[in-house]
C-alpha cells in the first residue's frame, strides 16, 4: 500500500528542542520587559526577578541536586534594593554554581571590572545596544566569553 506523503509524520523531529533558559534580576520593570520581550523574540525562555534576594531563592531548592540550577544563564543587574546582582553572583559561586552570569551596570566600577574574571561572570555596560546583548547571550550560552563591553565599544567574536 502506498502511503501519501502529505499525510506522513516526522516523529524524529517533531519535537522541539528545549529553549535555552535564561533568568533576568533588575529593579527596574521597564528593563525588565524589554529584555524579556528581546530574549523571548529570540527563541529564549525568559524567567524575570526584581531582587537579588528573588534570584537567590530560585536556585535554592535546586543547588543540592544540580549545580547549574534551573537556568542556563543568568543576566543581573548590579545594583539593586536589598541583595545586588554582584552578591546574588558572590552566593551563587560560593554555593558551587558554575552557571554562565551576566552583570549588567550603569555604573563605571573598575573595581568590578577587576573582578569579573575572578568571579566568572562577564560585565555588560548599560547603556547597550540589543545587538551587543544578543552577542554576548549567544557567547555566554556557548561558554566562550570572558569579555567586557563598554559603552560604545562592539563586542569581538
Amino acid at each position: 500500500m502506498e502511503t501519501n506523503p502529505r499525510t506522513q509524520t516526522d516523529h524524529s523531529s517533531s519535537k522541539s528542542p528545549a529553549r535555552p533558559r535564561i533568568l533576568v534580576a533588575d529593579d527596574d520593570h521597564k528593563m525588565l520587559f524589554l529584555l524579556s520581550k528581546v530574549l523571548g523574540d529570540d527563541g529564549y525562555e525568559v524567567a524575570t526577578v526584581t531582587s537579588g534576594r528573588a534570584l537567590i531563592s530560585r536556585f535554592e531548592p535546586s543547588l543540592g541536586a544540580r549545580a547549574a540550577g534551573p537556568f542556563e544563564l543568568i543576566l543581573a543587574d548590579v545594583r539593586m534594593p536589598g541583595c545586588s546582582g554582584l552578591e546574588a553572583l558572590e552566593w551563587l559561586r560560593a554555593k558551587g554554581c558554575g552557571i554562565p552570569f551576566i552583570l549588567m551596570t550603569a555604573l563605571s566600577e573598575c573595581d568590578l571590572c577587576q573582578r569579573t574574571p575572578e568571579l566568572g561572570c562577564t560585565l555588560l555596560a548599560k547603556p547597550f545596544r540589543l545587538a551587543d546583548l544578543r552577542k554576548l547571550v549567544q557567547a555566554s550560552l556557548l561558554g566562550a566569553t570572558s569579555q567586557i563591553s563598554t559603552r560604545g565599544e562592539s563586542l569581538r567574536g
